[in-house]
């Protein structure tokens, strides 16, 4: 954009205090966005968080290039809401006090971070940057007028051209890392760095904010004094030239929302929730924190903050969510019933927090998540130290990579076990690390939670039922109740106890010869008497997520050696460096039954049984394991090697006889005359039930499970 001072808009005379509708162009709705004197435009608290994909900020650039109309924005005065009249958000994202005759911006916040973007500034630019590719032709498939391209702190090298929200393979991304580091260049520093030269598959791609400025400051007579932006001289440059300057002229309605509307609390959120419905739908928890935002605009601030640093591993609305549950669970309203102080809270709780009987829950919110030096700070600093793995300070910890995936309700139990415990301790006494027995208790409720809770959102509930009653402390006698209580409502599953294993493994090595697959409700039966009985072992082994889950904490050591630099709680857009591993590649047991080597030999029945069932025991718990990205791509349908030294997830599956019974069903690679005999679906069989027990067995007793639940009396 031009030089501020040097464009006057005149701003300082608009009309919309009389005309309740203005026209603006482009270029003028982002200067009275970006000016910082006179009569300026702020983001109202109320706004949710910024949720455009690449591909929405993409296209709206190329609809305003292609001259399509800019569409409607809403506005209303800053200083006419009731609920905090004297806050805003500036274009950077702080919080500051607006000026009498500034406005907000109610209506297009999505819109106006893209506008701003395109210019290199705004929110978005703290990790997103646009270009152009001037070249002619554009690129195969792409639908853009012109080619427009995006990058990211997670991608610095650009998504696909013809898809912007798709990354690019991930061997093509390798080679430009390699190039990159070969160049000496820094890692952490590609994005700020890199060059339209260092995009991936570009062939004349400049920065969109410079051109931008270029061809305006051109337009004014002024040199660029930037002699690196040369503008390809081609029929496509001139007629950017030409889309870009009509773009920035297109007239765009404003529109003052009445002040009936806004002065009336209700309406005012009312209004809001409708527009969202038009446009990237609010979640439910979306809206509350948009109306808690608007009681406390410091907060947005706040929870970036927190999201930066020990509190990554949520989402700025689902911390903000947790800790006002927290809060409204232990300060309760004398006024509230039983199910208001325990639920989550909604658009309607969040209205109400101005009311004066609400007092206590505000000031114990405030001090938990709003204040300057936040005790929701101190809570996930305690909690990530409590939960993380450490190979010499908390080996049963949890891996980076499934701390990352801790369900929203847990989350909300954590924080409200971290301040219960808080409040409970004596004036002096030092409640603040989760050491020894509390921790291993709090790891072994979470991987507990992690793998047998069905229920989410009731665990959560009935967890704050239990912990707001005045005598309920934290203890492992109090978790393991609690535990207890979920089995019996059927909240979470029951797990096999020692005994029901051993008699699993004489049920399984009894069956070793056999020539036929069991079916799901076959697999683990022989203990389908016993509380939970198979099923809960049926559910763990079969099932995707918990699968991938059991895996991460089993196999956190290997992940966290070999990738010290993967944090998937960084917020950067990172591939998982390791994929799910077929023990028997899936090639030699599943894919197409035409070919001869998936056919079994001998017995007609068992040749039927095993095209039929074949995939439930391959894609089960016991014939996977994380494995780095490239060896699993390397491998293919090649011979299992183990991996060495993680015997929690091979234990005698690590040694060379074991890997010589696993390699007697995997054929040598090229062996095109290879077929099932019934002794291979037996050994099948037998190999993934073991180890399956064995993964279990490992887990209840390594990670202190076995403490909180029946049937492992033994085990500290």
């Amino acid at each position: 954009m031009r030089d501020q001072t040097t464009l006057d808009l005149e701003l300082d005379k608009f009309s919309i205090d009389d005309d309740p509708t203005i026209s603006l162009s482009i270029a003028q709705l982002m200067e009275w966005r970006r000016r910082k004197t006179g009569r300026r435009l702020w983001l109202p608290p109320i706004q949710r968080a910024l949720v455009w994909t690449n591909e929405q900020i993409i296209n709206y650039w190329d609809s305003l290039l292609r001259g399509y109309p800019p569409g409607l924005m809403m506005v209303h005065e800053a200083h006419s809401t009731p609920l905090k009249p004297d806050q805003g958000y500036d274009t950077d994202g702080k919080p500051d006090r607006p000026d009498a005759g500034d406005y907000q911006l109610f209506d297009g916040q999505q819109r106006m971070a893209a506008l701003l973007l395109g210019i290199g500034e705004g929110p978005l630019h703290r990790h997103l940057r646009l270009w152009i590719d001037l070249a002619d032709p554009r690129t195969p498939g792409s639908d853009l007028k012109f080619q427009l391209r995006i990058t990211s702190t997670g991608q610095p090298f650009g998504y696909k051209p013809d898809a912007p929200n798709q990354k690019f393979d991930l061997g093509t991304r390798h080679e430009k890392w390699a190039e990159w580091k070969e160049a000496g260049k820094v890692d952490e520093a590609a994005f700020q760095s890199v060059t339209g030269s260092d995009l991936i598959g570009q062939q004349h791609a400049l920065s969109l904010p410079e051109v931008i400025r270029g061809i305006l400051l051109e337009e004014c007579g002024r040199n660029t004094g930037d002699r690196s932006l040369t503008l390809p001289e081609s029929a496509q440059t001139e007629a950017f030239r030409a889309a870009l300057q009509k773009a920035l002229n297109s007239r765009l309605i404003v529109h003052r929302v009445p002040a009936e509307i806004v002065n009336d609390p209700e309406e005012y959120v009312r209004f809001f929730r409708r527009l969202g419905q038009g446009g990237t739908r609010l979640s439910n928890d979306e809206l509350t924190y948009s109306i808690i935002k608007h009681a406390f605009p410091e907060i947005r601030s706040t929870m970036e903050s927190i999201v930066k640093g020990p509190g990554r591993f949520a989402g700025e609305v689902d911390l903000a969510l947790a800790a006002m549950r927290a809060a409204k669970a232990l300060h309760t309203d004398e006024n509230a019933k039983g199910w208001e102080a325990i639920g989550r809270p909604d658009p309607s709780f969040a209205t109400r927090l101005t009311e004066r009987c609400l007092e206590t829950i505000r000031s114990a919110f405030c001090r938990m998540a709003v204040d300057p030096s936040p005790t929701l700070t101190q809570t996930l600093t305690r909690l990530r130290a409590a939960l993380e793995y450490d190979a010499q300070e908390h080996a049963r910890g949890l891996p980076a990579i499934l701390l990352a995936r801790l369900p929203t309700e847990l989350l909300d139990v954590l924080i409200l076990f971290d301040e219960k415990r808080r409040l409970a301790a004596s004036p002096g006494e030092d409640r603040q690390a989760w050491d020894g027995q509390e921790r291993d208790t709090l790891t072994a409720f979470v991987l507990h939670w992690l793998l047998f809770v069905g229920n989410d959102s009731k665990a959560a509930w009935h967890a704050f039922e239990r912990v707001i009653e005045p005598g309920w402390s934290w203890s492992l006698a109090s978790i393991r109740a609690l535990v207890e209580h979920y089995e019996q409502e059927g909240i979470a599953r029951h797990a096999p106890g020692e005994q029901a294993l051993g008699e699993l493994r004489k049920g399984i090595a009894a069956k070793r010869g056999g020539h036929r697959l069991r079916t799901w409700s076959e697999r683990f039966s022989e203990i389908d008497e016993a509380p939970g009985g198979g099923e809960t072992l049926r559910i763990l082994s079969t099932h995707g997520e918990l699968v991938r889950r059991a895996l991460m904490w089993l196999q956190r050591a290997y992940l966290t050696r070999n990738y010290p630099q993967y944090d998937p709680l960084s917020g950067k857009d990172e591939d998982l460096p390791v994929d799910l591993d077929h023990i028997v590649p899936r090639s030699i047991f599943g894919s197409r039954w035409n070919d001869a080597q998936h056919r079994v030999s001998g017995i007609p029945d068992s040749a039927d049984n095993f095209r039929w069932q074949r995939d439930l025991l391959g894609n089960s718990l016991g014939n996977f394991r994380w494995l780095d990205a490239r060896e699993n791509r390397g491998r293919g349908n090649r011979r299992f090697v183990p991996l060495g030294d993680d015997q929690d997830v091979l234990g005698n599956h690590g040694d060379e006889e074991a890997a010589a019974q696993w390699n007697s069903i995997i054929p040598d690679e090229g062996d095109t005359g290879w077929k099932w005999s019934p002794q291979n679906v037996g050994e099948f069989q037998y190999l993934i039930d073991t180890r399956s027990l064995y993964l279990y067995e490992r887990l209840i007793k390594n990670s202190g499970i076995g403490s909180i639940i029946p049937g492992w009396d033994n085990v500290s």
